[in-house]
Parts: structure tokens; sequence; C-alpha cells
């Protein structure tokens, strides 16, 4: 044998040189990946107990509901859990096996470092690859159906609350009762019917004004499935998938509605969307949906309803811009009421009304007569044939203010409350003259509601893009108008950033998962003589820091911009430039 030829080990040459890796990697990778289930699933567990908790703790739902609820949010803790738990029992095996000085042995077989860090390399890139499958695919279905879980419970949701005394916000409305109960559902497609009795209902919009303050003997709530109503499948792709859809029927009202009129009757919400946490958080969207979305910013309920909101308010402009017009021209104007009766306006013009102005939906606009000392008439065809004539000395209409949550159902309308009217009762089948009944001298104040002129209205600028409704929002000359364009395209602005924040945020994340199984792989093997402990936390400090710099990153992103990628991504290379400083101590050793 030549000097020298003992030195060199068995495994270095000849047919057997690969055997030795590969039995290592399957050693290691199988340790490895017992240990990352056993750590996984004891982190996920607590961590999904204590999101289920608070719910069973409230009353929202019931000790069955919350086991469900606890088995639907395993898998989604799974994107914070698995990381740590990864990097844990990367820790664990690679310790177990530089302790043993089994790292030693290979070493001295001719297996660098780098060869051995192939298992966890191997277990971070399908961990990072299930994880980004995970966040993009899996985990968005999930947290909707846990959502459900809640938000379908609506008895729960009431019934408790109401026993305690406390008020409910549902349906847009702060609701206070004395009593609540669960009634069979009698109206088709309802799912669920609770009736409230002796209610106090108040109503604000989004900057918290009062909108309406009703009480009421009774309130019966009704809730539908969007999937099983007419028109659903459209508003659910727009909100995300098949949302609940609540009814507020009132009996024996009395009040300001939401339309600022007086209340003396029964009365009845549309059907309102109940806005998610989950459909309406692009955090939890799929990733094709997410760019969807992107895309098309109307696809999310939040900017649906502003949009149309918005195409309310620029169409009820439009219809006074119409009616002041038709008036300066002809002194007469033709609108259409809810059912198919048709409405003849004759006044001398119309006028802003100064002490209301134009800065909201009360804004008021005075119908003036032809003549000082003339009337204003209105000629009221109703749908059944029956015919009401109707003179006033002054009147003002008013611009609706649309509901945005069912804009479909209810679109902008105008009302005219009349003052001083003296209304004349005819038969349209007689001749003009024949069988009228007059009501001469009677002086009281009439109100006709759900007016709109002849054309579209919103129904065609609805189906403009969403930039030229902002860009005619904002070059409107109404304020309020201008506002609502304004607050609709920081919104979409807002909503894009936060796409991007979060799409890149989940990028990071599937990286970070693999850098921290190579950290805590590098750390053990270096530190093969300390604790397990204190070998886990230096490496579990730098993957933290990495981990807080990424959503800080996202935070950052969504407020002002892609620029602050730089530091979503910052943290990757932190945790990077780590293992590659602890692979370089490793190596001199």
């Amino acid at each position: 044998m030549p000097f020298g030829a003992a030195a060199v080990p068995r495994y270095a040459v000849g047919p057997e040189m690969p055997r030795l890796p590969w039995t290592l990697w399957t050693y290691l990778a199988a340790d490895l990946l017992r240990l990352l289930v056993v750590s996984a699933a004891a982190l996920v567990t607590l961590v999904a107990f204590a999101a289920a908790v608070k719910p069973l703790a409230d009353g929202d739902v019931a000790l069955l509901d919350a086991l469900k609820l606890m088995g639907l949010m395993i898998v989604p803790m799974l994107q914070y859990a698995s990381p740590f738990a990864a990097g844990f029992a990367a820790t664990l095996a690679y310790h177990r096996f530089a302790a043993d000085r089994e790292a030693s042995a290979a070493h001295a077989a001719g297996v660098p470092a780098r060869t051995l860090l192939v298992p966890a390399l191997a277990v971070g890139l399908v961990l990072a690859a299930g994880l980004f499958v995970l966040m993009n695919e899996v985990i968005p279905h999930l947290l909707r159906r846990a959502e459900a879980l809640v938000t379908r419970d609506a008895p729960r949701l009431i019934l408790g609350p109401i026993d305690r005394g406390e008020t409910v916000r549902f349906a847009g409305f702060d609701l206070r009762a004395d009593k609540v109960y669960p009634l069979p559902p009698t109206v088709p497609g309802a799912f669920e019917h609770l009736a409230l009795l002796g209610v106090m209902a108040v109503r604000t919009d989004d900057s918290g004004r009062i909108t309406a303050e009703i009480s009421a003997e009774r309130v019966d709530i009704l809730m539908f499935d969007e999937r099983g109503t007419p028109g659903g499948s459209a508003a659910a792709s727009a909100g995300g998938g098949g949302s609940t859809l609540v009814q507020l029927h009132f009996t024996g009202a009395r009040g300001r509605g939401p339309d600022g009129q007086l209340l003396q009757e029964n009365f009845y919400t549309h059907r309102i969307r109940i806005p998610g946490r989950v459909r309406d958080n692009p955090k939890y969207l799929p990733w094709r949906e997410l760019w969807a979305v992107h895309e098309d910013p109307t696809r999310m309920a939040s900017v649906e309803r502003r949009r149309r909101a918005l195409a309310g308010l620029l169409a009820g402009r439009a219809m006074l811009s119409e009616m002041r017009d038709g008036l300066a021209s002809s002194q007469r104007v033709t609108l259409v009421g809810e059912g198919g009766e048709r409405v003849v306006l004759s006044a001398g013009s119309l006028t802003a009304e100064d002490a209301a102005g134009a800065a909201g939906p009360a804004a008021a606009w005075r119908l003036l007569p032809r003549e000082p000392g003339g009337f204003i008439t209105i000629d009221r065809q109703r749908a059944d044939g029956r015919r009401e004539i109707q003179q006033a000395q002054s009147g003002l209409v008013r611009l609706g203010e649309a509901d945005p949550r069912a804009a479909a159902e209810r679109p902008a309308a105008l009302s005219i409350e009349l003052e001083n009217v003296a209304a004349t009762q005819a038969d349209a089948g007689l001749a003009p003259g024949e069988g009228a009944r007059g009501v001469e001298g009677e002086r009281r104040q009439r109100r006709l509601e759900g007016l709109r002129t002849a054309g579209e209205g919103e129904a065609r600028l609805l189906r403009e893009p969403l930039g030229v409704l902002v860009d005619a929002g904002l070059a409107s000359d109404a304020a309020t108008v201008s506002a609502a364009a304004a607050s609709l395209r920081d919104d979409v602005d807002d909503l894009r950033r936060e796409i991007v924040s979060k799409a890149h945020e989940r990028v990071a994340y599937a990286l970070t998962a693999v850098l921290m199984v190579l950290a805590g792989a590098l750390a053990a093997m270096r530190l093969r003589e300390a604790m397990p402990l204190p070998v886990y936390l230096s490496a579990f400090l730098p993957a933290l820091a990495a981990f807080i710099a990424v959503s800080t990153g996202q935070g950052l992103t969504h407020r002002y911009g892609a620029g602050a990628l730089v530091l979503l991504y910052a943290g990757c290379a932190f945790l990077l430039a780590w293992c590659a400083g602890q692979y370089l101590l490793l190596r001199r050793r």
C-alpha cells in the first residue's frame, strides 16, 4: 500500500461513496420530520384553542361549535406555528446528532457540513411550499367556514346580549329590546326568524352621524342565504362568496326613519348583506382572487358599497339637473314612482334651499310656483288607474339617501314635500271634471317618495369603469359628491397597497420558514456542547427579529406603498446573513 493511503477515508472513493450521505440524509430527515410533527401539533393545538375560547366565553358559539371552530382554526394557525416548530425541531434533531459525536464521525468520513445541512434545507423547502399553498388556497376557505359558523348562528349572537340588557349592533342598527324570541321561519327563503319586543333602534353612518332614531313595538329579524336569493350569485361574487342577508320588519314604529321621514306606521328595510371580517379582508383571499381584486376592486364588498353610493349621488344630481332644466324650459316634468306610477309636476322653477344647502343627504331644493301667489301642481297617476291631483303653495325636493348596501334594490330617488296642500281626487276613467271630488280649503303636508326621472339613472353609471365613475365624481361641483369620490379613490388605493403588502408578506413568510429551519440546524451543530434550550434561543431570537421585520414591512407597505418592501425582505436578508455567519463559524471549527 502506498504511503499515506491509509489516511484516505474509506467513503471518499469507490462505489460506496454515495451510500453514507444518503443514509445520513434519510436518518436526519426522518428525525427532523418526527420532531416537526410533534412540535407543530402541540403548538398549533394550543394556539387554536386560544382562538376558539374567546367566542365560547363571550357566548357567541356553543361548546360543540367551539370544538368545530377549534378544528377549523388548526390549519390556519399553521401559518404562524409551523415555522417556529420547524426551527425547534431542527434544533433538537441536529443538536442530538452533534452532541452524540455523529456529526464528528461524518466529518471524519469526509462528509462536509454543507452536506449534513441538505435534510434541513429539503424539509425547509417542502415546508415553505406547503405554507405557500396553505396561505393562498387552504386557509382562506377554512377561515370562511369558521366565520360562517359564528355569523350564521344568529340566535346566539342576538339572544344572549339582549337577555343581558346589552345593545346589539346588527344590520347597521344599534338595537336594544325588552324581549327576544326565536320563531320558525315563515318567509320563503329565510333560514332564521327572531322577534324583538319593545325595541329602540339607532342608525349611524360611517362618520358617526345619527341617521335614524326609531322606537317600535316589535321588530322581526329575517336572515337569508344570499346564494338562495334572486341575483344572489352576482352579489356573492362581488362580496367574495355566499353571504348572509338580513331584513328588519318594524311594527308600530315611531321616530325618524333612514330617509329622515317621520314614521307613524310599519316599514321594513331592504335585504342588507352582513359584512364579514374574513370575506371582506384581503388577508384571507386566495392568491388568484387577491390579484383579481387588485385588478377589479369592486369585487370587494366595501368598495362595491361605496361605488354604488357614489353612483347614487351622481344619479341624484343628474335627476335634479334634469328636473331644473325641464321646469325652466316647459315648467313641467314627468317623474316615475314606485310600482310604475306616473307623476307630472308643474312648477315655475327649482332652486337650491339656502337653509339646507347642498352639503349632505338632507340637502333640499325649493319648488316655486309659476307666478307669485300661484300653486305647484302634481298630477299623480297610480298604477291601479286611480288619479290624484294635488296643489300646494310651496314644496321641497330632497335627494333620498340611497342605501349603498342594497343599492340594486333601492336606487337613488327623489322625494317631494308639499306644504299647504289642497288635493283633488279624480277617477281616471271619467271625463275631466266629471265625478271629481274636491277637497277645497284643506291645508296639510304631503310627502311623495321614491320618485325618479325617466332614464336609467345609476344603472348606466354602474356600467361605467370604476375610474370613470370616480373621475366624474371628482369633477362634480357638489361638495358631497366630490368628497364621496375622493373617499372611494383613497379606499381603492389603500386596498391595492394592502393587496401588494399581503402578497409579498406570504412570499416572505415562506422564505423565512426555510431560513428558520437552517438557523436551528446551524446553531445546534455549532453549539453542540450547550444545552438544547439556549441553543434554540440563539436561533429563535434572530428568527423572531426576521418575523417582526416581515410583519412591520407589510404594515408599512400597506401604509406608504411598495417602497417599504425593502424592510419586508430585509428580515429575510438578515436571517440569511445570520445563517451564513453561523455556517462560516461552523466550517472554521
